[in-house]
């Protein structure tokens, strides 16, 4: 089936056209992370179009038409923000602010990253992003990997993905680490990767395989709120140190990472990560190691997903 897609100018600026490192590889990539595989799409005017693409600027919901399968997606911490905005000086989500999160009736599927299972309210189908996330990963692991695999005695200690300066938490951690070895900051990297895309290019991935430990941690904390940077560590082999969702471990096996959720583990941690870094043999079977968790449970959401575009296209 070909399907004519739609992208909001706002979604293009977000994740495709802007030349900044918080947008996809590619318009390929973007497709085959938010759609279902299974269809030929056609970028479409709108007028034409079967399927659109919105995100959290969409403050108007007038123009969207009924006939049409209107996506929302939004891979941001919409909880945490909306309680965070009243404290700052910042209008929050557009969209999020006018229709909260299911009031929009215009809107058909929500790709949510601040949910953690599917659910059908008011005749809308919303996904958990993090099963788009685990999707995509299962389909490209063997796909997307760094040019020369470096083993664990040619890799520096670690390595500081965060710039943003939104988590104390990080600087905390980073400075626990620098007690075992030096920390570098991603920002040494900035004059070769500052127009890469944080989406697992193979620029970034060629550094995050220079280091045997990643400082993961999550910009906000909520429950299934999992973003691309834990991926990014498994794409590129090296071991992420990871705080953010408290539920993580429901859908990544925690024999490939170190959990930094529980404060209280800190220093059993420290003392973890300075044995993984002296046992060559341990820090492998942690790389070797399957990521997704056996019982992980995506509740069939292509199926979901396909079922209700489906549907809808032939009505």
């Amino acid at each position: 089936m070909v399907i004519n897609l739609y992208i909001s100018d706002e979604v293009k600026k977000y994740y495709i056209e802007n030349n900044t490192y918080y947008r996809m590889v590619n318009l390929e990539q973007f497709i085959k992370y938010i759609l279902p595989t299974k269809y030929i799409y056609n970028i479409s005017d709108f007028e034409n179009a079967n399927i659109c693409l919105w995100n959290m600027e969409l403050n108007d919901n007038e123009k969207l038409i009924d006939t049409k399968i209107n996506i929302l997606i939004s891979i941001e911490n919409i909880n945490y923000w909306a309680i965070k905005k009243q404290h700052l000086d910042w209008p929050g989500y557009i969209h999020y602010s006018k229709y909260g999160n299911y009031d929009d009736n215009k809107i058909d599927i929500y790709l949510y990253n601040h949910i953690n299972k599917i659910d059908y309210i008011n005749n809308s189908l919303a996904i958990p992003f993090i099963y788009i996330y685990i999707n995509y990963f299962l389909n490209n692991k063997h796909k997307i990997k760094p040019e020369k695999n470096l083993c664990s005695s040619q890799k520096k200690f670690c390595l500081n993905i965060n710039k943003s300066k939104l988590n104390t938490d990080i600087n905390n951690i980073e400075t626990l680490l620098n007690n075992i070895d030096n920390v570098d900051n991603i920002s040494i990297y900035d004059d070769y990767i500052k127009d890469k895309s944080c989406y697992h290019s193979i620029e970034l991935i060629n550094i995050l395989n220079k280091y045997k430990f990643i400082i993961c941690f999550e910009n906000s904390y909520d429950d299934s709120y999992i973003t691309e940077k834990i991926f990014n560590c498994f794409y590129a082999n090296t071991i992420p140190l990871y705080k953010g969702s408290n539920n993580i471990t429901k859908y990544i096996n925690n024999n490939t990472f170190i959990d930094f959720n529980n404060v209280n583990d800190n220093n059993n941690n420290l003392e973890l990560i300075q044995k993984i870094n002296n046992d060559d043999e341990l820090y492998n079977n942690y790389i070797n190691n399957e990521k997704i968790n056996d019982y992980y449970n995506n509740e069939n959401y292509i199926s979901q997903y396909i079922n209700y575009i489906e549907k809808k296209i032939c009505c």
